[in-house]
């Protein structure tokens, strides 16, 4: 009895999944899980969204080059959409054959990484064919992967993407593939197989992956810079290490890992980093913040922004200028009379850019604030309108700004590019360069147009930087690090 039961089951299950001559197989789909949670799960109000973050995020220069991966954010779409979007417009309306989709496994661990041997992925857009034959020889070939499609089945990671790969290449077909682990041994295996199965391949890799968090947004930033770094320098490895000693936090860092070196593998070259920011941008809130960041890794050419001075080096328009300075005098004006920290929302995309800059204000000819970031940390319309206001109120050699001073006061804006370490200071140029002195903890910075203002030569504007540093004035000739950096340096007409 028990054998005919155990019979009529399996010829029950037979019949349901189409085994038998004469019937269809199913197709083994997996179904949104976080739609109406991270993004819309209506389809006309989900196209709306996704096209909007696309228009309004800028292409940049390595969108002419042949891009081999992203690497974007996969929070809900109100914190990470729009960043998101800075990698996914560069690659719109490219041709790629299949698309490798690497995230974490937030709700299981496993060992290895999983594929899904399913037939699609759907999204409130339709859905996206599986590419078995290819998930099927990576199975196959390295050890490193398995099917576990259960994993697959509640995690997000992968599901937010899609809407925005939907919505940017007409045709393609899909690998997805979620990470248990994040050592260095499964990174390197799922890089080695996919760089294997992908050579000669129309292929894009995207990692989904957040920055840190949970941390005050200082923190966090100093976090996250320690990241950039590492995938700028397209070292996976050292990017598992910095995770390892707490020098930096990823929630997806095994696949960001493994995208770098199977993007190595395929010829990539450069990083070109497009957009970061966190969670403050739509709380409010900087006290617990998470992390993002939105990057392009392509080869040939060469002209992405691959480190810092270039995705510091923006050339500004006479309009973006006067944006920037207008966005800068209505935040400080929307912080004396309400004591709020003004979002900035530019009409030109390009000023979403990250930029590292200075505010400079002056009373009647004299300094009356001035602050800055040396690093792009944030997009440069959000660094000049934080630093207006910090030049405003926070500057700890003037007494904070008041509204009755504002109109009397001169705003000028200094973009900066890159920090560039010299051993020889017969390479600064004074008028051109700005420079940064850093000794034994201690820090000056004076920009460059400082030393033409009072006729300094060479010898002298070294001298007064270390001066501002607390450091001996002869310090830059005793082992003190000398960086120096250039400036595009406006103000406004008053």
């Amino acid at each position: 009895m028990f054998l005919l039961e155990r019979v009529s089951l399996l010829l029950r299950w037979i019949l349901l999944l189409g085994l038998l001559p004469g019937h269809a197989m199913a197709d083994l789909v997996r179904r949104p899980a976080v739609a109406d949670l991270f993004y819309p799960g209506n389809k006309k109000a989900l196209t709306s969204l996704v096209e909007g973050y696309l228009a309004k995020a800028p292409l940049d220069p390595c969108s002419k080059e042949e891009i081999v991966a992203l690497i974007v954010p996969h929070a809900g779409y109100l914190y990470s959409g729009k960043i998101a979007a800075h990698a996914y417009r560069q690659i719109r309306g490219n041709d790629y054959e299949v698309v490798v989709l690497i995230g974490p496994s937030h709700l299981m661990g496993f060992e290895g990484a999983s594929l899904y041997n399913g037939d699609y992925y759907e999204t409130p857009l339709g859905r996206v064919k599986i590419n078995r034959t290819l998930s099927e020889a990576l199975v196959r070939q390295n050890k490193g992967f398995r099917f576990l499609p259960e994993a697959h089945e509640r995690e997000h990671s992968l599901e937010v993407q899609l809407p925005f790969l939907q919505r940017s290449l007409s045709d393609f077909s899909l690998v997805p593939i979620l990470m248990g682990s994040t050592s260095l041994s499964t990174c390197k295996a799922v890089a080695q197989g996919l760089a294997n199965q992908l050579s000669g391949k129309k292929a894009l890799l995207v990692a989904s992956s957040d920055l840190s968090h949970y941390h005050p947004s200082e923190v966090a930033r100093q976090l996250d810079q320690s990241a950039i770094e590492a995938i700028q320098a397209m070292d996976g490895p050292g990017l598992i290490s910095r995770m390892e000693s707490g020098s930096c936090e990823l929630c997806g860092g095994g696949p960001v890992a493994a995208v770098l070196l199977a993007a190595k593998g395929l010829g990539a070259e450069h990083v070109t980093i497009l957009r970061r920011g966190d969670s403050s941008e739509a709380s409010g809130d900087s006290s617990s913040v998470v992390g993002y960041m939105a990057a392009a890794i392509s080869k040939g050419g060469g002209t992405g922004a691959s480190a810092p001075a270039k995705a510091q080096e923006h050339l500004l328009s006479p309009g973006q200028k006067h944006e920037l300075l207008a966005m800068a005098r209505r935040a400080i004006e929307t912080c004396l009379s309400q004591e709020k920290v003004l979002q900035p929302e530019p009409a030109d995309a390009r000023l979403m850019r990250p930029g590292a800059a200075f505010v400079t204000l002056t009373r009647r000819g004299e300094l009356r604030g001035c602050i800055g970031y040396t690093e792009a940390i944030h997009p440069l319309c959000r660094t000049v309108t934080e630093c207006a206001i910090a030049a405003a109120i926070s500057d700890p050699r003037f007494p904070p700004l008041k509204p009755s001073e504002l109109k009397e006061v001169k705003l000028e804006i200094s973009v900066l590019s890159a920090l560039k370490e010299i051993q020889d200071v017969s390479e600064i140029k004074v008028g051109r360069d700005g420079i940064l002195i850093e000794k034994g903890g201690r820090k000056g910075l004076l920009l460059p147009q400082v030393a033409i203002e009072y006729h300094w030569d060479r010898n002298a504007f070294l001298e007064m930087v270390c001066y501002k540093a607390g450091l001996p004035k002869d310090a830059w000739r005793q082992g003190a690090k000398i960086l120096i950096f250039s400036a595009e340096v406006f103000h406004e007409e008053r």
